[in-house]
């Protein structure tokens, strides 16, 4: 009960010094709105370039990104030889939004996009200070990934709705012109790395063909055995995926550093390849480029057989990569990963600044301004008043 009496009268006390300094309190809280509102009326009429805070406008436009890697070749290869892909390394694909994002914020793309709309002139910022544009760009530039709709949103805020627009318009522009210009090449360069590819593998059927026929001619027919269909199956596919592998490492190289941990990862797996390819091959016996000289009729035919096996899998091969390299020159160069899904337009409302919230905050500010303003007055009179006391001599 004394307790509550207490705060009631403390309560009571410090209402009744608000109320001694009514006056200073609402004079500062409706000077303060005053002049808040004032400034805002003031910031709507006036010019853009000339007004405290402008209205901004905020224009945007929305690609669709493709999930997942379509073209990649080792993936098409395993297809192709009937291989499945198990559900890791169907996961292991990169983020194309947060690539596209990357791209959109690189040096080169900002200060592109900084000399065309002239950001420098516009804002007044010198041409050696390039730091400060790509800042002031990248300021009003807003990027939203969204994962789950395969979605990125460009964002550009200004006080000219046109400007707005227009520029974020040439940044999907410009983002189709860099993937025809970078990406566009390194199809350029698998395509020309799957012709020496198929080349090779060509020469080498046509250097075994000719090794079974020289065969052939000497001892007559011989009849390969299935004894190594099953070797010739899985060199196949293993040589497939190591000629690509050695593909997707040599352009992948180009857009990393050595550093790069899927460089690395991807470097892993070739040498896993190899070494597959190196326990099979230990189980057949090698073959010898020279003359077959006057043998037995078994190692003949294990020859023959060997020369039969490996024939079989260089074929598997050529046919795979033909099958890819038709495919690869039936895709675009410059068909970029995404769908332009809504261009920005001329935004009719404002995004910014919310004023209301503005008025009220400030008066809210004004008034707890007040308050305390109103109880440190008080507090000083006090002090003055106990000081004024202490001064008066006693009586004797």
């Amino acid at each position: 009960m004394n307790q509550e009496r207490t705060l009631l009268e403390a309560l009571l006390y410090y209402l009744s010094i608000l109320l001694n300094y009514r006056r200073l309190i609402i004079a500062i809280t409706a000077a303060s709105a005053i002049g808040v509102i004032a400034f805002c009326v003031a910031s709507v009429r006036l010019p853009p370039e000339k007004s405290p805070l402008p209205n901004k406008y905020t224009a945007s436009a929305i690609i669709l990104v493709q999930k997942g890697a379509e073209n990649d070749l080792s993936s098409a290869i395993r297809s192709a030889l009937g291989i499945t892909t198990g559900p890791a390394e169907a996961q292991t694909g990169f983020d194309s939004g947060a690539f596209l994002l990357m791209v959109l914020q690189s040096r080169t793309f900002v200060d592109r996009i900084v000399e065309e709309f002239g950001i420098n002139r516009k804002y007044g910022i010198s041409d050696q200070h390039k730091s400060q544009s790509r800042k002031i760009l990248l300021g009003n530039l807003h990027f939203d990934n969204n994962r789950a709709t395969s979605s990125v949103t460009i964002s550009y805020t200004d006080v000219d709705p046109v400007f707005a627009k227009n520029l974020t318009n040439r940044m999907v522009a410009l983002l189709s012109e860099w993937y025809s210009e970078n990406m566009g090449s390194s199809t350029s360069r698998q395509k020309r790395l799957l012709e020496e590819k198929i080349a090779e593998v060509k020469a080498d059927i046509d250097r075994l063909q000719d090794r079974q026929n020289a065969l052939q001619k000497r001892y007559g027919v011989l009849t390969a055995q299935d004894l190594g269909a099953s070797q010739a199956s899985a060199l196949a596919a293993l040589r497939s995926q190591l000629i690509l592998k050695d593909i997707d490492i040599n352009n992948y190289s180009n857009i990393s550093t050595p550093a790069d941990p899927k460089l690395q990862q991807m470097q892993e797996e070739r040498q896993n390849i190899v070494s597959q390819i190196g326990r099979i091959q230990q189980g057949m016996p090698e073959t010898s480029d020279s003359t077959t000289s006057q043998t037995s009729l078994p190692d003949v035919q294990t020859e023959f057989n060997n020369l039969t096996v490996e024939l079989d899998v260089q074929k598997k091969i050529a046919n795979t990569l033909s099958h890819q390299y038709e495919v690869l020159k039936l895709t675009s160069d410059s068909e970029p990963p995404f769908q332009v899904m809504e261009l920005a337009e001329i935004p009719d409302a404002k995004s910014g600044p919310q004023r209301t919230t503005l008025i009220g905050e400030v008066i809210i500010a004004a008034f707890i301004a007040s308050v305390a303003l109103a109880l440190l007055l008080n507090g000083v009179s006090q002090v003055r008043r106990t000081q004024a006391k202490k001064a008066i001599p006693k009586k004797g």
